[in-house]
């Protein structure tokens, strides 16, 4: 530090050098800036996009799609397909329509179900949702069988409590015996003893005479589902439903189409192939409504009386008549209160129950 004094400072630089150096050195900084600010936008740009287009879908590809097609057919989605399904095995007067769906976000869906009262003609939209994966169905879009309607609720009443069965009995003479011949009522029928899918094909065509539909319309047939009398939902099949447009799905599940793989193997009316059909058609109905539950894609059959909800209700039902047969103990059907007074006193009858009237008109 002692020879500070003696340092030379040749030709120093001007201020005017100075400045413009520090302008020059200012703008390569503002320069170097932009360039790191630009490249961290387009670096977010392309993160955003990469997020938008392939994250975000990939990541929800994980959840529920109601709009997911998985057998080809161009009827409807598997969502159609369950709801069909649920429909003919749970709702004697439903006829599920279709559906139409709205992505709203992230794995959420609006969903809009069309059915018609087959019993009134009532056209009716109902609005359900999923929510990654969780379907919110409000109460009341199905009339479910409740177990006291038909089948072995009322069998076993005939063995325990004969006396509720002539009860019964009367009040439905009651109640149909007042009721003018242009009302039509939908009526629960159980069989004195269950029939097969050949003896109730008989019933149906013993039913009426010559004007059989506008006499009589049986809509829904009632399987016996487990040996024991409990308070279950009822289960069946229709006579008519959306599940027949389905072709391309049978190749899976044998007859889930059943107007379809009737028509293609039998082509003609014989009672034991359709007796085949339906049995076929029950059991297939069962088997895709348990794969889409276990799957998360279904719907669990509806409550029991007392709340619960049965998520092997499907498998149990399909192990039953795997091992006893699809055997029929009861049925749903639309008549005049004449008529369904003469199918009371039919010996395979047990007992009738009215659930609708209206003016047929």
């Amino acid at each position: 530090m002692e020879n500070f004094e003696n340092i030379s400072w040749e030709n120093p630089p001007s201020p005017a050098e100075c400045k413009k150096e520090l302008k020059k050195i200012r703008g390569s900084l503002r320069k170097r800036n932009s360039l790191i600010v630009l490249t961290s936008l387009v670096l977010a740009a392309a993160l955003l996009f990469g997020t938008v287009q392939y994250g975000i879908p990939a990541l929800e590809s994980r959840y529920w799609d109601p709009r997911t097609v998985s057998f080809g057919t161009e009827k409807g989605t598997d969502l159609d397909m369950v709801l069909a399904a649920y429909t003919e095995l749970f709702s004697p007067t439903t006829y599920f329509q279709g559906t139409r769906v709205n992505h709203t976000g992230f794995a959420s869906y609006s969903i809009t179900v069309m059915t018609l009262n087959e019993t009134t003609n009532e056209i009716r939209e109902s609005y359900c949702s999923i929510e990654e994966s969780e379907l919110f169905i409000p109460h009341g879009v199905w009339d479910t069988v409740s177990f006291d309607k038909v089948g072995n609720y009322w069998t076993s009443m005939a063995e325990e409590f004969p006396e509720k069965i002539g009860q019964q009995r009367d009040i439905s003479y009651r109640i149909l015996g007042q009721l003018p011949a242009y009302v039509r009522v939908s009526a629960y029928v159980t069989f004195t003893e269950e029939k097969t899918l050949w003896e109730l094909f008989d019933f149906r065509d013993g039913l009426s005479g010559v004007d059989w539909y506008d006499e009589t319309h049986l809509l829904w047939t009632e399987i016996r589902h487990g040996d024991k009398t409990d308070n279950s939902p009822r289960c069946g099949f229709s006579a008519s439903t959306l599940t027949d447009i389905y072709s391309e799905v049978n190749k899976r599940y044998p007859a889930f189409s059943e107007r379809q793989a009737y028509d293609e193997l039998y082509q003609y009316e014989e009672r034991n192939y359709k007796e085949k059909t339906y049995t076929a058609h029950f059991k297939s109905l069962l088997k895709y409504l348990d794969d889409q539950l276990k799957n998360g894609t279904g719907i669990p059959a509806p409550a029991s009386a007392t709340g619960e909800i049965d998520m092997n209700y499907y498998a149990n039902v399909l192990a039953y008549v795997e091992e006893n047969g699809v055997k029929a103990t009861g049925c749903y059907i639309v008549s005049t209160p004449e008529h369904l007074l003469n199918i009371m006193e039919r010996d395979d009858v047990l007992v009738v129950i009215p659930d609708e009237g209206w003016l047929n008109i």
